[in-house]
């Protein structure tokens, strides 16, 4: 039977249409409504929501109790995920230009075939785990409300079937997707609340508040991650994740697992080392070992979407993989048949429990004890540098901030002052932590995301500065430290000489440094803070990737002008239709030179590095990472080494 919708304006927001039908579903037993959409759309009977249509999903089998008039909440407008051309082009922008959807204005109702009665999986099933999946970004081609509205299909979806299958489980991380759901529809979470609580809707994985960059943000930030991640599933669910579930994040920096050890999460996984364009990740499962010797149990699983195919099975089953079933990112997770024909093949399980399992056979496994270094969108340590600078400055401002609110409670500041002050940093490092995620922070999301970023981090910079002063305001004043004295360089025939006790440097007048020693010491430098362009042309992926080849594209860029300025050395540069200054300063006590650069940036396609090149052969190089560091080799001798041609 067809049912005509009549559009009754915009339902929650201007993002989607309400459609609602002219007649009620009044029909005794199981009846199925179908509709077709490209966008989405969320399913309500009587005010309830009962499911959700999408790209993978174009039925929903309603139970017998489920009477009234059907409601849509249609999408007005949706990238595809799946088919996206690598580069830009005609194919980019057609598919943007088609992105908008007219939705169709009527459902057809049908009786649902009898359901099947439950077999009894072979043995050969115990082998095999299962569990609900459906990675959803809380950005990327879609802003925040936009992934909002996708997480609340999404978990309609899993909802429905889980109230309809009682062996079915459904695995979802990141707590901001769970808040999302919270505060667009209180009623429709507490169904999700009472299954998770039960541990069907599987939260173990939901360590942290969203699935992060994990090399950009600092080390302090990874933790609130796990604290705000941790704490919000104990206090909603009742439960304790057990695993960092971070399947499509960038690389893994060599300390996670200490940060994870430290927050009590025993275990990680991901699918993303699949993605290595180099070499190929050894190991399905192992132990990974952060310096201080902290250990996880760890797993790369081969595949993060999909059904239950004799391929996908059979490649679980021969790795010992859990079998992920679903489709992620608006394909609104597993489809029903999959959830049927799954149910014959494996056992459905939480993250928890199948990790768990693996810990009996944990001593034999192979130890890694380095970081997992993803040899692939290595240009997303440099794209949307404006957006990594603000997480940087906000990330000090935050400790500084609590630092000036732990002496205030050290000098006995009021309970009520200590609490609204702590409320309003929870709300700041919120908009910090989710715009870490690792479709965002590294600068692969939309343009109109980076607008509500900027917003973001408007408000965060506002209630930062606001607690801060009213910190200080309890706290004792005392007499501003003053700075430390420059020292001035002096000219000579060479450059520009800058001495204090501790350092002697010389700036030539092209810009480049081209002495650098603690006095009576040996030069450490060839040519350092030396300006150079790139070609940025990747073969795919221009928001992710920077290509092995790019260095044969190396063009210096040479001063036009210098001179001193306030005890500094300002240095003028000029390269097509930029411009850049760099201010050379040291300061009497130090024991550093300091460069700070001002660019205004307007290249397309290119790369600007700051170089610096030793005076000396080094063994070793080292590099920062979160609350730690890690060592390269400086000259690459094996295939492995050679990809890692990107730092961060």
């Amino acid at each position: 039977m067809i049912h005509a919708l009549i559009e009754t304006g915009a339902g929650e927001d201007d993002g989607v249409v309400r459609l609602v039908s002219a007649d009620a579903v009044a029909r005794g037993g199981e009846i199925g409504v179908r509709y077709r959409t490209r966008t989405g759309a969320l399913l309500r009977v009587d005010g309830v929501v009962r499911g959700a249509f999408d790209r993978e999903h174009d039925a929903v089998v309603l139970p017998a109790h489920a009477r009234g008039a059907l409601a849509l909440d249609v999408e007005r407008r949706a990238l595809p995920t799946t088919g996206l051309p690598s580069s830009g082009g005609l194919r980019w922008t057609w598919l943007v230009a088609n992105a908008a959807q007219s939705p169709a204005t009527h459902v057809e109702t049908f009786v649902p075939p009898a359901r099947e009665a439950r077999r009894v999986p072979p043995a050969a099933a115990a082998t095999l785990a299962l569990t609900g999946h459906s990675h959803l970004d809380v950005a990327w081609l879609w802003t925040f409300d936009e992934a909002a509205r996708k997480a609340q299909r999404t978990f309609a979806t899993a909802v429905r079937q889980l109230e309809s299958d009682a062996s079915f489980v459904f695995t979802q991380s990141q707590p901001q997707l769970y808040a999302f759901v919270a505060e667009r529809d209180p009623a429709f979470f507490e169904r999700v609340r009472a299954l998770a609580r039960a541990g069907r809707f599987d939260c173990s994985g939901a360590a942290m508040w969203v699935e992060p960059d994990c090399n950009l943000p600092s080390g302090e930030s990874l933790l609130r991650q796990l604290v705000h991640g941790i704490r919000y599933a104990q206090r909603e669910f009742g439960r304790t994740p057990a695993v960092a579930w971070l399947p499509d994040s960038f690389g893994f920096p060599n300390t996670l697992p200490m940060l994870l050890a430290h927050a009590g999460v025993g275990a990680f996984g991901t699918t993303k080392l699949g993605w290595n364009d180099t070499t190929v990740f050894p190991y399905a499962r192992f132990a990974w070992e952060a310096p201080d010797g902290s250990r996880v149990l760890a797993a790369q699983i081969a595949s993060i979407a999909g059904g239950a195919e004799r391929g996908r099975v059979r490649r679980a089953r021969k790795r010992g993989d859990l079998l992920l079933v679903g489709h992620g990112d608006g394909g609104g997770g597993a489809r029903d048949a999959d959830v049927r024909a799954a149910s014959r093949a494996g056992t459905w399980t939480t993250l928890e429990a199948w990790f768990a399992g693996l810990r009996e056979t944990s001593a034999a496994l192979p130890v890694v004890r380095d970081e997992l270094y993803l040899e692939e969108h290595r240009g997303t340590l440099t794209t949307h540098h404006d957006v990594k600078a603000r997480n940087a400055a906000l990330e000090r401002a935050l400790h500084d901030c609590e630092l000036l609110l732990a002496w205030a409670k050290a000098l006995h500041a009021t309970p009520f002052f200590l609490d609204e002050a702590l409320r309003r940093l929870d709300r700041a490092w919120k908009l910090v932590l989710r715009a870490q995620f690792h479709d965002v922070l590294p600068g692969s999301a939309i343009g109109e995301v980076y607008a509500d970023v900027a917003g973001d981090y408007d408000e965060a910079d506002a209630i930062v500065a606001d607690v801060a002063a009213s910190a200080r305001s309890v706290l004792p004043q005392s007499r501003a430290r003053l700075a430390a004295a420059p020292v001035a360089p002096r000219g000579t025939a060479r450059g520009f000489v800058f001495e204090n006790a501790a350092l002697y440097a010389r700036v030539r007048a092209d810009g480049a440094l081209d002495e650098l020693r603690v006095p009576g010491g040996r030069n450490l430098v060839g040519r350092a803070a030396a300006l150079a362009l790139y070609a940025d042309r990747p073969k795919r992926w221009e928001a992710w990737n920077v290509d092995r080849g790019y260095v044969r594209s190396r063009r210096l860029v040479r001063a036009t002008g210098c001179e001193i300025v306030d005890g500094a050395l300002e240095i003028r540069y000029a390269f097509g239709a930029s411009l850049a200054v760099a201010r050379v300063s040291l300061a009497a006590d130090d024991p550093y030179l300091r460069i700070d650069y001002a660019v205004d940036w307007h290249e397309r396609r290119r790369l600007l590095r700051v170089e610096n090149a030793c005076a000396f052969a080094a063994t070793r190089a080292r590099f920062g990472s979160p609350y730690g560091a890690v060592d390269r080799a400086p000259r690459p001798r094996t295939r492995a080494e050679r990809a890692k041609f990107e730092a961060c």
